[in-house]
């Protein structure tokens, strides 16, 4: 990660451990998919919510 002094595996290996923990960041679910924002429709915090909320609901139908 960026600003980050310590290695890709060294940021790994600290991820595991703390998944272990319980306090980790939890990884993503088989078949995995986030929806794709144009850039027309992040250009304020408005439309970016708007826009969020109508994947969120899209993905809710599927």
């Amino acid at each position: 990660m960026f600003g980050n002094p310590k290695t890709p595996l060294e940021q790994r290996e600290e991820l595991l451990e703390k998944r272990r923990g319980g306090s980790g960041q939890e990884s993503y679910g088989h078949n995995h998919v986030d929806g794709i924002l144009e850039f027309s429709q992040a250009d304020d915090e408005e439309t970016t919510k708007e826009t969020l909320a109508a994947v969120e609901e899209s993905t809710k139908a599927s």
